[in-house]
């Protein structure tokens, strides 16, 4: 299933972060270990075109912490 264009990031970071947490574990399945493998390679590809020599910027630049007083 797609995702909304204006929630796509939003809700494809959580998934991300999901098989991150489980990347180590082991796969049973041909689907699953490709399924991996393109995730990697994707990823790879997002990082060096999406910025190009440049930091990535940290989530507290996305996300700055409320000020508690």
């Amino acid at each position: 299933m797609s995702n909304m264009s204006y929630c796509r990031f939003e809700n494809t970071s959580k998934d991300l972060a999901d098989c991150y947490e489980y990347l180590n574990d082991p796969l049973t399945g041909e689907h699953e270990l490709r399924g991996r493998a393109r995730i990697l390679k994707l990823c790879r590809k997002i990082v060096d075109e999406a910025v190009p020599n440049e930091e990535l910027p940290t989530e507290k630049e996305f996300y700055p912490e409320e000020d508690e007083s």
